[in-house]
């Protein structure tokens, strides 16, 4: 396997199949942080686009996938300009990824949360071990997840089914999210990577123009609804990094207690 030039909590390596895998390395969790998000986002739109790539899996270090956004930057956001910065970064990793020609699937061990589970949303397969556990539980934190995880888990799991594991910030187990169609593949723990990489062998045996042509056409419809998404949420993501809620959601988790939620006055939201 070939490796590529170091980009920081990301391992980049070519096999000689044409397969390419992308290893999240931040570990314990494989956070993602702006600078991870940035790299993605290059190798995407440029690195995963060297000839000879016929299929990309996603991975991550130390057993886990990403269990989601490192909280640390978080507080960063309460600025405005800053906030829109951040989803401006996160919006052009996904629709380099969403919009990418090869086929992309993600292989998922552990924790699979936040902006891990938006991130393999994705990609085009999700294979996950038994030990996973996926979910969007930013409501906790006050917010809402701001990486296009709203359109992408509503593309497997239907516009209310997916509002409503949002809205309550659940988060099911692999065997769980097979059943209901959020991954496609459950294996026995610690052999999501084997398996991925089997079908991406598969898929890079195929012929290359028509691999991709598929995979560009069969994804037109939501490529569409996707960038008018995107155009809406940036607005939002600014905006929800003001309220008193995402201040004390932050505050909370580094507290480790429950948080106390804004109440309405006068009978209006904030």
């Amino acid at each position: 396997m070939r490796d590529f030039p170091d980009i920081s909590g990301l391992c980049v390596a070519l096999d000689e199949a044409g397969v390419l895998r992308l290893t999240l390395d931040r570990p314990p969790l494989n956070l993602l942080t702006q600078e991870l998000r940035r790299a993605l986002g290059t190798c995407f739109g440029g690195v995963a686009q060297r000839p000879g790539i016929r299929a990309v899996v996603l991975t991550g270090s130390a057993d886990t996938f990403c269990a989601g956004a490192d909280m640390a930057e978080f507080s960063q956001r309460f600025e405005r300009a800053v906030a829109r910065a951040h989803g401006a970064n996160g919006h052009r990793m996904m629709r380099n990824l969403v919009r990418y020609p090869v086929p992309v699937i993600a292989a998922i061990e552990g924790p699979c949360l936040g902006g891990g589970f938006e991130l393999a949303l994705a990609c085009d397969w999700i294979v996950a071990g038994r030990g996973a556990r996926l979910g969007l539980p930013e409501i906790k934190r006050g917010i809402f997840p701001g990486t296009a995880g709203i359109p992408l888990l509503a593309r497997r799991l239907g516009d209310r089914a997916a509002r409503m594991m949002i809205i309550t910030g659940t988060m099911v187990e692999a065997a769980e999210a097979r059943d209901r169609g959020m991954i496609d593949e459950l294996v026995q723990q610690g052999d999501a990577l084997q398996t991925a990489t089997a079908l991406a062998e598969t898929i890079a045996s195929s012929p290359v123009q028509a691999v991709r042509a598929i995979n560009r056409l069969g994804d037109q419809d939501f490529f569409d609804r996707f960038d008018r998404h995107l155009t809406a949420e940036i607005d939002a993501f600014e905006d929800i990094f003001q309220t008193v809620d995402a201040r004390e959601g932050c505050a909370a988790f580094f507290d480790k207690r429950f948080p106390r939620w804004e109440r309405p006055t006068n009978g209006s939201e904030q």
